[in-house]
């Protein structure tokens, strides 16, 4: 005999891909920060120290791999998001389908004195 496998769909499913959402607006944020940094780093590492132009030339070579990082995080995190809720949603309807079948079908053969068709 074949194995039955059940997919189980809990009410928190939705709920859990939305909060990936919540998880994508901080990267975005923390994106928000990051391009600010750049001033903050040049105001910090002054123009007189020798060490300056090397600090400023590093944080040059190492901002846009962060950066592109942070935001393919967050793009990674809307899409799984999204594709989580729209795939919730569709676990919700085909459930209301299979209910609506399921009662429809009930109710016909409760009419018939559900006997075996």
């Amino acid at each position: 005999m074949a194995e039955t496998k059940t997919i189980l769909v809990t009410d928190e499913l939705k709920t859990r891909f939305r909060r990936l959402g919540l998880a994508e607006e901080e990267i975005r944020e923390a994106l928000l920060i990051l391009r600010n940094l750049k001033e903050e780093v040049w105001d910090a590492a002054g123009d007189d120290d020798e060490t300056s132009p090397k600090i400023k030339e590093m944080f040059d070579k190492s901002d846009p791999a962060i950066r592109g990082v942070v935001e393919r995080l967050a793009k990674l995190f809307q899409k799984t998001g999204d594709g989580g809720v729209q795939t919730s949603n569709t676990f919700n309807d085909t459930d209301d389908f299979n209910s609506g079948l399921a009662n429809k079908f009930n109710g016909e053969t409760g009419s018939s004195g559900g006997g075996r068709h």
